[in-house]
């Protein structure tokens, strides 16, 4: 499978226009795209190269941060404790002068990990506000 590539967000609109109509890419769009070629035939094989595999991958993700959303904050982060132990075992067990560079990579998009964290951020964010508003009514 080819590697995501993420486009930086200036090139955004210029990618969906050159998908859409590239017809109606300025001089100065076409300068733009040409500078960036490199980042954007990774993003387009990563694309195309793994289209129906990709979308089933998001389909799946989806469903599973909805199944961890309804967990209570407690249950989310003993989840995450439980991957920071199994990662230290594998590291203890697998100790070598050859440990991999995946090893030190930060999870993939579409791990459980990272879809935990991102739920402990979004209720983190959205007591945030509560208790602000809790502080200052207090004063």
């Amino acid at each position: 499978m080819t590697q995501f590539v993420k486009l930086p967000q200036e090139l955004r609109p210029l990618w969906a226009l050159l998908a859409v109509d590239p017809r109606e890419l300025s001089p100065d769009d076409i300068e733009v795209l040409k500078a960036h070629s490199a980042e954007l035939l990774g993003h387009a094989c990563y694309t195309f190269g793994n289209f129906p595999e990709n979308v089933e991958r998001v389909r799946r993700r989806r469903l599973q941060k909805t199944d961890l959303s309804e967990l209570p904050r407690e249950r989310l982060i003993e989840l995450l404790a439980e991957r920071a132990r199994k990662r230290v075992l594998d590291f203890s067990e697998d100790w070598s002068d050859e440990i991999s560079d995946e090893f030190f990579e930060p999870p993939d998009w579409f791990s459980e990990t990272t879809i935990v964290v991102e739920l402990l951020r979004e209720r983190k964010s959205e007591l945030e506000p509560a208790a602000a508003a809790a502080e200052g009514g207090g004063a």
